[in-house]
């Protein structure tokens, strides 16, 4: 990151062929001013070289950076990087497909556990209140039996469906 940061800060350094002063803008402690912007040339004053610092560390390092951090929090998620990164680069149907089928598994288990412990109580909760204040007009002894749902999760089709038979 401090690489990046470094390689994000590009600058120049005007070098004196003489040692006269520099012949400029300078701030109220004397410090030499340069307005810089895209596309501007500068004359700059006789004797004096311009030499880039333009430190390019990262730049080449970047795609694998991101993609070990993508894979890093794919891992802490339980799902597979590919699909939290949107990137089939390198994989083929089987290596996809059983990646799919671990990732639907886990998902499954999350959808099981927000079920029993957020929507279940909250619609009981709900069922109850409203039908002992008379919002909803059903019998209050039959509790029991309307509280009986059955959730449907989201579930997903296959991609080939005629080679998983």
């Amino acid at each position: 990151m401090t690489a990046a940061r470094v390689a994000a800060s590009k600058m120049g350094f005007l070098v004196k062929e003489r040692s006269e002063g520099y012949i400029g803008d300078t701030d109220e402690a004397g410090n030499p001013l340069m307005e810089v912007e895209p596309g501007a040339i500068e004359e700059l004053p006789m004797g004096t070289t311009f030499q880039s610092w333009n430190p390019d560390h990262p730049v080449g390092n970047y795609a694998g950076f991101v993609k070990s951090c993508l894979r890093g929090i794919a891992a802490g998620l339980g799902v597979s990087y590919n699909m939290l990164a949107n990137d089939l680069e390198g994989v083929n149907y089987s290596s996809i497909r059983a990646g799919l089928l671990d990732e639907r598994e886990y998902y499954k288990a999350v959808q099981r556990w927000f079920i029993d412990t957020v929507i279940t109580p909250v619609f009981e909760g709900w069922l109850e209140t409203n039908i002992l204040n008379g919002t909803i007009n059903l019998p209050a002894a039959k509790l029991e039996k309307f509280n009986a749902p059955d959730w449907k999760p989201r579930r997903w089709a296959w991609v080939d469906p005629l080679k998983d038979q």
